[in-house]
This record gives structure tokens, sequence and C-alpha cells, in this order.
């Protein structure tokens, strides 16, 4: 089981409640100027990984790199981005008769055929303040990836360690979404 998370310089803290929660490894997401010099030294199987890479060569391959952007398209097609996620939060305004959930069938096509994988953050709902929105938004790129065979990858995104859930929590969670 893997937990993604934004850590605010208490990665110990977090690779504990991991720990706790029964997590076999933890991604810890950096941006591309805050990446820890030290090495981590936890009970736990740790990575990092770096969000919005202005230049994904730089980053190398030995960091997995994510993305949380509008212009999803160019970093599907362009770049060796891994995972894609936070499209549900970043979308504006629904339509009168769709919702804009920043996923189309374009873009589950490309990771399709890409082998790119589909995030999503618990943080988004845990913290939205058009809850209703997000979580429909949700349902409906749940409904696209399933559709389009995308691969896809829930977490916490937590940034305190009181914003982790067990894993089984969250896969209910995203049961009652419509992942199965």
């Amino acid at each position: 089981m893997l937990d993604i998370v934004f850590p605010q310089n208490n990665e110990k803290a977090l690779a504990e409640m991991a720990l706790f929660l029964g997590y076999d490894e933890l991604w810890f997401v950096y941006d591309e100027k805050q990446l820890p010099k030290q090495k981590f030294d936890f009970k736990i199987k740790t990575k990092i990984a770096v969000v919005n890479p202005k230049n994904p060569a730089k980053a190398g391959r030995n960091a997995y790199i994510l993305l949380a952007d509008k212009d999803a398209r160019h970093y599907l097609e362009k770049t060796a981005v891994d995972i894609v996620f936070g499209l549900e939060s970043k979308a504006d305004k629904d339509y009168m008769k769709q919702r804009n959930s920043g996923l189309n069938q374009v873009l589950c096509t490309i990771a399709a055929k890409r082998s790119k994988i589909y995030g999503f953050n618990f943080r988004d709902v845990l913290f939205a303040k058009n809850r209703p929105d997000v979580i429909g938004r949700m349902m409906q790129n749940i409904m696209l990836c399933r559709k389009y065979k995308v691969k896809t990858i829930f977490f916490s995104g937590a940034q305190e360690p009181l914003e982790m859930r067990n894993h089984k929590d969250l896969s209910s969670f995203f049961d009652l979404l419509g992942r199965k």
C-alpha cells in the first residue's frame, strides 16, 4: 500500500503516521526548488517526487514526477510525467449541461496509450470550498478513467500527519464514487 504526501518539514511525523496506518511505502512530494538534500532513514520505504517540474529532464528518472496543472495535454504527450492529479480542483466553473472536470476523452486516450496514471487526491475533497462540485468532478473522472482504461491511484495528499487516512478508508470512499 502506498500513500503520497506533501510534507512541510515534518517528514518524520508523516512516516510514523504512515507506519501506524499500515502503509508499506510513502512518497514525499516536493516543489523542484525545495528538494531535500539529506536522505531519509525511516522504517518505511520512502521515495521523493517532484510536482510541476519546469524541466522534467532535469528532475531525472530517479525521482517520480507528478503534476497538478491545467495544461495536462502537453505534459501527457511531450514529457516523462508519471502521474497527473488535481484537475478537479483546478477546473473553473461548470457548464450548464456538463461538468468541467479537467479530464476528457482525448486526455484519457493519450494517458492510456502512454501508460500514465491519473491520481485522485483526498485532500482536494477534505478542504474543498465547493465539496459537492469536486466530488461530482471526481466521479466523472473516475468514469472516464474506467471507460478508457487509464490506471488510477488514490492517495491522501496530507500535509500534516492527522490529515492522513487509512488505506481502507480511502479505498471505500473512492469505491463509493464509482471506482469499481
